[in-house]
């Protein structure tokens, strides 16, 4: 499951190993480096699933990781080959708007708000009520600029806006 700030990663138990070696991509020297050692308890039952949450991540960035099991036996550790590396991204920092300007004569809106690093676009939610269930528009853009403009809007109602990041990575987006 993806978070913002960590990623929950899941793996089936077996009972004849030992334990866990839960590993961590490093994009810069190209290696895997052991996070986090998980012991099988007394407990453990085959089939189970097993859970880790890696915390204090960037956010919209791409990780990978990967799990090893281990055996010790007769004071002496062997290691099982690496499961296939799971690729994945954390979520976009959520974002909020700094600024709605209505112009007087146009039935225009001009949204502002924070950019967010890491992201392809935004979307841009108003609506007529606070509960963003009348009257909804959505509209996606992929401005640097840090401000939409939404037309086509009845000049005497009052509106909301909220705003969310998005990142695109092939036809997968992440919000």
């Amino acid at each position: 499951k993806n978070y913002a700030t960590s990623l929950r990663y899941k793996w089936t138990t077996n009972t004849d190993v030992t334990g866990y070696k839960v590993y961590q991509y490093n994009y810069k020297t190209k290696k895997y480096k052991c996070v986090k050692t998980i012991k099988n308890t007394a407990t453990t039952k085959d089939g189970v699933i097993k859970k880790f949450k890696f915390k204090k991540l960037s956010t919209a960035k791409k990780y990978r990781f990967r799990v090893k099991t281990y055996l010790t036996y007769n004071k002496k550790t062997y290691k099982s080959s690496p499961c296939t590396g799971k690729t994945t991204y954390t979520k976009p920092a959520t974002d909020k708007v700094i600024r709605m300007r209505r112009s007087k004569k146009k039935k225009t809106i001009s949204v502002a708000f924070g950019r967010l690093p890491r992201v392809t676009g935004y979307n841009v939610k108003i609506a007529t009520n606070k509960k963003f269930t009348k009257g909804v528009k959505v509209k996606s853009t992929r401005t640097k600029k840090g401000f939409v403009v939404i037309r086509k809007l009845n000049k005497k109602k009052t509106y909301y806006a909220k705003v969310r990041g998005y990142l695109k990575v092939g036809s997968k987006i992440y919000y």
